[in-house]
């Protein structure tokens, strides 16, 4: 969270349940990575790959390209 408060948060607050089976396995997986993650990074990132993967959410630094209107022949490449 920004420690700015004239900078929006980018982030959100949601909370889910998940079975005793699912939080075993991602307490195995926090163990099995270099950089140790807690549950809630780990869960942030898979969430985060998987919606990458399926076109839900665009990659970081993602260029957008440029709009119908600033499309030229000059810039058509």
């Amino acid at each position: 969270m920004s420690d700015d408060p004239q900078k929006p948060s980018t982030e959100a607050q949601a909370s889910i349940t998940l079975p005793a089976n699912l939080l075993a396995g991602l307490d195995h997986a926090c163990a099995q990575e270099a950089d140790r993650p807690s549950r809630q990074d780990l869960a942030t990132r898979i969430l985060a790959d998987w919606l990458r993967a399926r076109g839900h959410l665009r990659a970081r630094g993602c260029d957008e390209g440029k709009r119908p209107e600033e499309l030229t022949t000059g810039n058509d490449d």
